[in-house]
């Protein structure tokens, strides 16, 4: 051990190294991602709103049916016309999206079909 002096500075240490020191680390960049149970407001506010419009759609649908697909549409258009840095934080958003698009797709697609269908005249129809 030395001894102190009176007017010194002590540098303290730890097992051999200087407490205080900075040493030089070569940086790397971590990037730091969110919990993923972690939901940004808006995409929860976005999400609920597409949610309503979503059951909105349905009520729509079975009492009114073409209105409905009104509302499944522009659910999924409310996402889709957002820059795509804003979609890509909105993944909560983005399933009512999806989820929204694809019901009003096949809502318009296989009611065409079964007009088709059944506006083909069989008896003309050699099976």
């Amino acid at each position: 051990q030395q001894a102190v002096v009176v007017g010194t500075v002590v540098q303290p240490t730890v097992v051999g190294q200087p407490v205080g020191v900075v040493q030089a680390v070569p940086q790397e960049r971590v990037i730091v991602y969110p919990p993923p149970h972690y939901v940004p407001p808006e995409d929860g506010t976005g999400a609920v709103i597409g949610w309503g419009m979503y059951m909105i759609g349905w009520y729509l649908c079975c009492f009114c049916p073409p209105f409905g697909l009104f509302f499944w549409f522009a659910a999924a258009c409310m996402h889709y016309i957002k820059p795509e840095h804003e979609r890509k934080r909105n993944p909560t958003e983005a399933a009512v999206a999806q989820i929204s698009l694809l019901t009003g797709c096949c809502c318009t697609v296989v009611p065409a079909i079964c007009i088709g269908v059944f506006a083909i005249d069989w008896e003309d129809v050699d099976v």
